[in-house]
């Protein structure tokens, strides 16, 4: 479990911990850890799930230092489940061990469908039926730039609060994603997206990986995210605190590796990009011989792969193509 040292400013905040049993593992309780700031039986509820892959560990670094600067939390309630997996964060992981299943996916689980990540899975959506909005903390894996991800919410009202969100939050880029269509349907089960379909609020935010991430970086997350929580309503802030701008606008489009190797990028984050450019190359271990990745769209890096080894099948290159 992730503690969360706070300093004599944040003393002030009405803070409350709750421990949620899912299961016994054979004399090891797993539970989930939920800091709750501010009033309890308050109308207004926000809540933010952070670590639904178990590697993904830049917004543990987002909220420590968001905490520490958020103003009293008067409004309403802020809730925290500062890791929705804490046995894939143990294990260093993306996946949830014992069942080796994906935290993120599959929601709601199917009728009978077996393992402990039924009873984690059905108790996230308890929590947040009980919640307005929903702040889904990530981390990219691979250098990325930082993103929020929007899709379309169950009202106008939902809509225009979403999108204000994604301008606030201190991020680089915002992906406009269509859960129905072939690019992001893989990710339509998704927690968020099952949230938005209960008519809620519902936000997904992708940091940028932490060790490609500079402290600056981190304090540019922690404001965006406090003013993000100021315009759900929780507090007020200050008019010259309230910064809001302009960001660019993508869908996203995903370039798969088609054999396993050595990624040599050619290209770098930011850098605009036409059909056919050489994005970098695969190297086989075997002959050393290398093949050219060729981009298949035009438009912005968003996403590139570092020097490691990476399968067939596995994303290197993601493009921001414009609306």
């Amino acid at each position: 479990m992730v503690v969360f040292y706070l300093n004599l400013y944040m003393t002030k905040q009405h803070i409350s911990h709750e421990n949620i049993a899912i299961a016994n593992l054979g004399g090891i309780d797993l539970s989930l850890s939920v800091t709750h700031v501010g009033n309890r039986k308050a109308q207004n509820k926000v809540l933010i799930i952070n670590n639904l892959h178990g590697n993904e560990l830049t917004g543990f670094y987002v909220l420590e230092e968001a905490l520490q600067s958020m103003p009293i939390v008067e409004n309403g309630l802020l809730s925290i489940i500062s890791s929705a997996n804490p046995l894939g964060l143990l294990h260093k992981q993306r996946f949830m061990p014992i069942d080796n299943v994906d935290l993120n996916r599959g929601y709601p689980p199917q009728a009978k469908e077996r393992g402990i990540q039924v009873v984690l899975k059905n108790t996230l959506l308890e929590i947040g039926s009980k919640y307005d909005v929903i702040i889904d903390l990530h981390t990219f894996v691979r250098p990325s730039l930082s993103a929020a991800m929007v899709v379309s919410q169950a009202s106008e009202k939902n809509t225009e609060l979403i999108d204000d969100l994604s301008k606030t939050l201190g991020v680089e880029v915002v992906y406009k994603m269509n859960i129905h269509g072939s690019e992001e349907k893989r990710v339509a089960s998704a927690f968020a997206f099952q949230m938005i379909a209960q008519g809620k609020a519902a936000c997904v935010v992708e940091y940028s990986p932490i060790q490609y991430t500079s402290g600056s970086e981190v304090t540019q997350f922690a404001q965006g995210l406090v003013r993000a929580l100021s315009r759900c309503g929780l507090y007020d802030l200050p008019e010259v605190s309230q910064v809001k701008k302009e960001i660019p606008t993508f869908e996203r489009r995903q370039m798969m590796s088609r054999s396993s190797g050595l990624f040599l990028p050619k290209k770098a984050l930011k850098e605009q990009v036409d059909k056919g450019e050489v994005l970098g190359y695969i190297i086989d271990v075997k002959t050393l011989e290398k093949k050219p990745l060729i981009s298949e769209y035009s438009g912005v890096v968003t996403e590139i792969a570092a020097r490691e080894f990476y399968v067939f099948g596995e994303k290197l290159v993601t493009i921001g193509v414009e609306q």
